[in-house]
């Protein structure tokens, strides 16, 4: 059998030789699933029927020549946020603990479109914003060391790429939740432009700062996924109204003469970086000095103040989102989850408006400084990965780290994770590479660049 950690990149031309079979990788997929997930948890729904018939049509179409792209035969997963036909969508909350949708996201529609083999749904925070619970559903564990968070929400995504459960998987950002996990479990995670990939058919948090995110193990193989879900659909107004970019063409042109910007005086924010965050970034610097790209500091104004512009669109929207719920039948709604949205109950018309406008200059003084470099350079967060008791002190103290993450989503700028090294608990650090609007090949590029000139793509959880 092929081995769990191999990338899309050389299975697909090991299902087309023979050497390997959509149907011996989704069985692969299915019993590494029933044996490691009952401690990791990573799936809520594992839709073992369902894969197996799209494994056994994808097997047919190959041997007849019809060919699908890079996705064909590849077991993969999506977060359950995602609206699947046929297959329990619950988004983690006892609101749709049973829920079966009759049609498909336009995600879950695409990733069919292009062959790939979904074989369940994965875990997350509930509605992607009530933090990790295990009501109703246990909350996913870091495969790494179970007894630390694989970051949120999109959770499950990370395990299961991280477990080798799944050779790629789509999550959802609105802060931290792709990243944040690509980051803590150690595999790659893209932030598309804002408007790239489709949200129809998943469930908002707050629908202009949600992003829907392609996650792999490798830069390409995130590439291939993203490839595959983006571009117009009609169907989310949000949606770029443009044909989907060539991701993959200049995936391999190199980083020489490139220009990365690193905003420190954001990093000392709240006392900087922990010693050990710190240490991977400026080794991944190093790295890419070494590639021919000169890094120079640039303004950190605008990112600093992002997060409260963030805060108060975030609020505002999820709560609108979940307003009639929480007034007719909250209990429906986990208590982590009600206390967050209830916090969007004092934030009214006029601070939301004024948050669009600063959203709106925000965005304009982010791509002034994308204009002077080519990209920007920092880490997904400032502190090493958290344990879970690490986290309900944290939510005791109404206490957070700064945020490096969530000012991409307020400006819908392209950011992507790659692993970067491990922090003093051996646990993995992400870096962030960040671009300008519409530049997501670019963001693939030097984070491709960084991938191949490092080892860390080849680092595995000992399981």
């Amino acid at each position: 059998m092929p081995d769990p950690y191999q990338s899309i990149t050389t299975l697909r031309y090991a299902l087309r030789d023979g050497s390997a079979s959509p149907v011996d990788l989704t069985r692969q997929s299915l019993d590494r699933i029933a044996t490691l997930d009952p401690q990791l948890h990573a799936f809520i729904t594992v839709a073992a029927e369902h894969a197996m018939a799209q494994a056994e049509t994808a097997a047919a179409e190959l041997r007849s020549g019809h060919d699908r792209g890079p996705l064909h035969g590849i077991p993969v997963a999506v977060k359950d946020l995602f609206i699947s036909k046929g297959i329990r969508t619950t988004a983690h909350s006892p609101l749709l603990r049973d829920w079966v949708p009759g049609y498909d996201s336009t995600v879950v529609a695409r990733l069919a479109e292009a062959g790939a083999v979904l074989v369940g749904k994965l875990s997350l925070h509930e509605f992607a914003d009530g933090g990790a619970t295990n009501d109703p559903f246990p909350a996913a564990r870091n495969p790494w060391n179970t007894a630390y968070s694989p970051g949120g929400s999109s959770s499950g995504s990370g395990v299961a790429l991280a477990a080798g459960l799944v050779y790629g998987s789509v999550g959802s950002d609105t802060g931290f939740s792709a990243r944040g996990p690509a980051s803590w479990c150690g595999v790659t995670g893209i932030k598309p432009t804002y408007g790239l990939v489709s949200r129809s058919g998943a469930f908002p948090l707050s629908w202009s700062l949600d992003h829907m995110c392609p996650m792999a193990r490798t830069v390409e193989d995130c590439a291939y996924v993203l490839q595959a879900v983006a571009g117009h659909d009609p169907a989310d107004p949000t949606s770029l109204d443009a044909p989907a970019p060539d991701l993959l063409g200049h995936l391999r042109d190199g980083v020489a003469g490139l220009r990365l910007g690193v905003p420190r005086a954001w990093l000392r924010v709240a006392d900087g970086l922990d010693p050990d965050v710190s240490a991977a970034l400026e080794a991944a610097l190093d790295v890419l000095r070494g590639l021919g790209c000169t890094v120079v500091e640039v303004d950190s104004a605008p990112m600093i103040g992002a997060a409260a512009i963030h805060r108060v669109i975030r609020l505002f929207e999820a709560y609108s989102y979940h307003e009639h719920t929480l007034m007719t039948n909250p209990n429906a709604l986990g208590p982590s989850l009600r206390s967050r949205i209830i916090e969007g109950i004092g934030v009214r018309g006029q601070p939301y408006i004024e948050a669009k406008q600063q959203q709106a200059e925000t965005i304009k003084q982010v791509s002034a400084i994308l204009s002077e470099v080519d990209a920007l350079a920092l880490p997904v967060g400032p502190r090493h990965v958290p344990t879970f008791a690490d986290l309900e002190s944290l939510a005791v103290n109404h206490y957070a780290p700064p945020n490096l993450a969530n000012a991409f989503n307020l400006t819908g700028h392209p950011a992507i994770s790659a692993p970067c090294g491990f922090d003093d608990n051996s646990m993995p650090v992400g870096l962030q590479i960040v671009g300008p609007l519409r530049r997501d090949d670019l963001v693939l590029r030097i984070a491709y660049a960084y991938e191949q000139a490092t080892t860390w793509k080849d680092k595995h959880p000992a399981l």
